[in-house]
């Protein structure tokens, strides 16, 4: 039977009357020869291992040996680790694991407690050796810990954390998603849980966005602005549409679900613009760059119906809103009657307005949300809400009026409580952004690097996955130019600071980037505006993303390995940014402000700046800031800024002292991170406390 302790083992010599006579045992395979003492001996074998004795027998001339050998091969110190554990919605747990010992997964266990059960605990429910995954019944929502116990008795080193959420509290509508993938937007924003129901989860956005973010009308017509970025009016817009005979998607028709079961038609001019709003291809296509969405996002919308609106905030508050189609105009609205005159055309102070989830209150960008429900006062006419919490209605041309658009999540998208209360979404197969930071192990690196570095998770979506190195690196660990010209350093730098004016002189700038894959790291200059320059800041940028060499120098290959696809010099902004919103979930932007190079925004796009001051990036969290390295833990992005001038070129870089900066010339002395890209196909599991890759 397998075991987690050491064997006993006996040998009994065979006694004999032989003039010569001499024993002998081996505690393992390639143990010393030891003579025993007497007829039996006896030792402790702590690994698997083969142990041996042999008997010498006759005289010194004419001796025979006798040899018998037995193995120990039961064994296993090796604790089983669960290599995935997930919530899934309809309330069961799923646990994967895995045991490199031999003995196999003999049984698992989901406790409440951070403490592992004991052996004989209740908790663990036996399986058939080495099967896996397996599902059980959680008792209730909350946070679990999985644990997997081997054939040996060996009991995994932690538990595996996973949350199940069938039901998220109303209590939490409001609170932030982070872990999205969008499209690159004019105007990024952060993300509050609106409204669940069933498998169907909603999403607005924490603000108002621009005119720019809001996408073109079925026929080319772009929404009108009164000037002010954030003011959006309907009253041009909806020419692009014909009324309610174009929201035929039964998920569309489902949020003003009174109008339509009640077989109401519409030509006029506010439900035409409700078809704008609705207009789940044109939005959805806008905001993830496919009208079917992706693998997190099912559908996006302008901003939520009065019916929905009123289905989130009843839930939440326990109030009995109400809203009821009561023409082919449109919506009247009740704070709780039935009866015909409890329905109203406006409703003072319905909703609190200190609660962002339904009101913003501040009125610096606007006003009055829009509602995509039409209003029953006149055909011209929208429900809205006023920053004093006020549900009314006005007309499509009304100005100081923003959208707030609603994302819907895909049916088993996956959402986990962090521990901050807010909610994140499952980015990849077992990741979610709070595992962004988390050690790579299994990594095929070249042996003739300097140093040997950890690479972290720095980015992952669906197709994508980024590593970057735990700390700046060796000076050697540098590739050289293109003539073979070397990085500089000096005594001051610790053999990390590097002066890239050498290995750069041999670039021309921005035509040096034509990969692709290069060129889309730095999407807002080389792809969508297109800039070129010949200036130092964009010959460093075509030497931190000069793939061959960089790759080269850590895989010995071009064209990487099985495992890596390329490495660069270190992330672009935009990269950066994506990791960083992904993670935290800010609305960090940057932007092609010429060609020069970048701009910096910290709200989403409202204001740009060339730089962005200390405390721009979590000090505390070395995946982005090295505060352990002091006045040594800068280091550059690959990407030019736009603090530059004629003759004197600077670039973007991130401080150990959590600033984004442009304030940096191409000679000065600072740190490389490097970035890996895996292979398409190349997957990450997730250990708990630490990440592996996966051919």
């Amino acid at each position: 039977s397998w075991t987690n302790g050491a064997v006993s083992v006996s040998i009994d010599f065979k006694s004999g009357s032989q003039s010569y006579l001499t024993r002998q045992y081996r505690e393992s395979t390639d143990g010393a020869w030891k003579t025993a003492n007497g007829n039996t001996v006896s030792f402790q074998v702590p690994a698997n291992t083969t142990v041996a004795a042999k008997q010498f027998e006759g005289t010194e001339s004419q001796a025979t040996v006798k040899i018998k050998t037995m193995q120990i091969s039961n064994i296993d110190t090796e604790k089983p680790k669960v290599t995935k554990a997930t919530g899934n919605q309809d309330g069961t747990i799923t646990v994967e694991a895995s045991d490199g010992g031999g003995s196999k997964i003999a049984a698992y266990a989901i406790t409440n407690s951070q403490n592992a059960p004991g052996e004989t605990s209740g908790d663990w429910r036996p399986v058939n050796a080495g099967t896996s995954p397996w599902t059980s019944d959680a008792k209730a929502d909350g946070t679990y810990y999985a644990w997997v116990k081997d054939g040996a008795k060996n009991i995994s080193q932690t538990g595996y954390p996973v949350t199940v959420i069938t039901k998220i509290d109303p209590s939490k509508y409001g609170k932030k998603v982070t872990g999205l993938t969008l499209s690159p937007l004019e105007q990024a924003c952060e993300w509050l849980l609106f409204y669940q129901d069933g498998s169907d989860i909603y999403l607005i956005a924490n603000d108002y966005i621009s005119y720019a973010g809001c996408p073109y009308g079925q026929k080319g017509t772009k929404i009108t602005t009164d000037g002010y970025g954030h003011h959006l009016m309907m009253n041009k817009i909806n020419n692009d549409y014909t009324g309610s005979s174009e929201i035929s998607d039964p998920a569309m028709k489902n949020l003003n679900y009174s109008f339509f079961a009640n077989n109401y038609s519409s030509i006029n001019d506010n439900m035409k613009a409700v078809a704008y709003m609705l207009d789940k291809k044109q939005w959805t296509t806008k905001f993830t760059g496919d009208a079917n969405g992706d693998s997190q996002i099912d559908y996006v919308i302008g901003c939520p119906s009065i019916e929905l609106l009123f289905k989130s905030y009843n839930a939440k508050y326990g109030t009995n809103y109400k809203a009821k189609a009561t023409s082919n105009l449109g919506y009247k609205i009740s704070s709780g009657g039935d009866a015909n005159n409890d329905y109203q055309n406006a409703i003072s102070a319905m909703l609190k307005k200190d609660d962002r989830t339904y009101v913003i209150s501040d009125t610096a960008d606007a006003r009055y949300e829009w509602v995509a429900s039409p209003s029953d006062y006149d055909a011209d006419s929208l429900m809205r809400i006023r920053y004093t919490g006020d549900v009314e209605t006005d007309g499509c041309g009304s100005t100081y009026t923003g959208l707030r658009p609603i994302i819907k999540l895909k049916p088993g998208t996956k959402l986990r409580e962090t521990a901050d209360g807010n909610f994140e979404v499952e980015v990849a197969d077992g990741i979610y952004p709070s595992d962004f930071g988390k050690k790579v192990t299994g990594l095929n690196l070249s042996s003739s690097l300097t140093e040997t570095y950890e690479w972290l998770l720095f980015y992952q979506d669906d197709s994508d996955i980024y590593l970057i190195a735990n700390d700046v690196i060796h000076y050697n660990d540098c590739p050289d130019g293109p003539k073979g010209d070397k990085v500089r350093t000096n005594d001051y730098a610790q053999d990390r600071g590097v002066n890239l004016m050498d290995a750069c002189r041999w670039y021309s700038g921005s035509s040096d980037i034509t990969d692709p894959a290069m060129k889309n790291l730095n999407y807002d200059y080389l792809v969508k505006h297109n800039y070129s320059s010949e200036r130092d800041g964009l010959r460093e940028v075509a030497y931190l993303l000069d793939r061959k060499r960089w790759t080269t120098k850590f895989t010995g290959n071009a064209d990487g390995n099985s495992q890596i696809d390329y490495v660069i010099g270190g992330p672009s902004i935009e990269l950066l940014f994506k990791s960083y919103n992904k993670k935290y979930g800010t609305s960090y932007m940057a932007r092609a402000e010429s060609e020069y190079g970048y701009t910096l925004s910290d709200n989403g796009g409202y204001t740009y700046y060339s730089e962005l001051d200390s405390g721009t990036l979590n000090p505390k969290d070395e995946l982005y800031v090295l505060s352990h390295r002091g006045g040594y833990g800068s280091w550059l992005v690959a990407s030019p800024s736009d603090q530059g001038h004629d003759d004197y070129w600077r670039v973007g870089y991130v401080s150990s002292s959590s600033r984004v900066s442009g304030s940096l010339a191409y000679t000065s002395l600072e740190g490389m991170r490097p970035v890996i890209h895996l292979k398409s196909g190349v997957t990450l599991k997730n250990n708990g406390d630490s990440l592996s890759v996966v051919n």
